[in-house]
């Protein structure tokens, strides 16, 4: 592939421009207190990923309830109940989660050559609570996990992104961990 011929950026929004990592632990960590043991926060990210996998790769939920269902489940793993309320309130959290230091200053950047657009496995009202983070940047267009009801690394996501785009695939680089396809 050619970085010349490239017109759009895509991005993967959660872990590549916003602190999924901290933001996510931050909401996390208090629900293994109560019981006076500290969870290591190795051990809440891989189970994290591991449980998440699980839930998106079954039959489409919001992803409010993925986030939901997986604070549960951390929890009934690792032996702590953790309530219906609880898990809302991580799930609600996302909202909170901010960009990592230089995003903005870097999408600014990007944006006087590039056109820019979002590919995210989160539901439209989330997402669009974290675009107010991210501003004054203009996406192109924003390809939820909600709007097409699968989670990436489904092609049907990518698949869109790049019929909204109106370019060919050379002329598109995806900024995350999943390719396109």
């Amino acid at each position: 592939m050619s970085f010349d011929s490239v017109r759009l950026i895509t991005f993967d929004c959660y872990g590549t421009l916003i602190d999924w990592e901290n933001g996510m632990l931050a909401a996390l960590r208090p629900l293994f207190l109560p019981d006076g043991r500290k969870v290591a926060d190795a051990q809440i990210l891989e189970l994290y990923g591991e449980i998440e996998a699980e839930l998106e790769s079954g039959p489409y939920l919001p992803y409010r309830e993925i986030l939901s269902r997986t604070a549960r489940e951390i929890g009934r793993r690792l032996n702590t109940d953790i309530s219906a309320e609880e898990a809302r309130a991580f799930a609600s959290s996302l909202t909170r989660w901010k960009p990592f230091m230089d995003t903005v200053a870097a999408l600014q950047s990007m944006a006087t050559r590039f056109q820019l657009g979002i590919i995210s496995n989160v539901d439209d009202d989330l997402f669009a609570e974290t675009r107010k983070k991210l501003a004054p940047v203009e996406f192109h267009f924003v390809v939820t996990a909600q709007q097409m009801q699968s989670y990436k690394p489904s092609f049907r996501n990518f698949e869109e992104a790049i019929c909204r785009s109106g370019l060919t695939k050379d002329q598109i680089l995806h900024a995350g961990p999943e390719p396109l396809p």
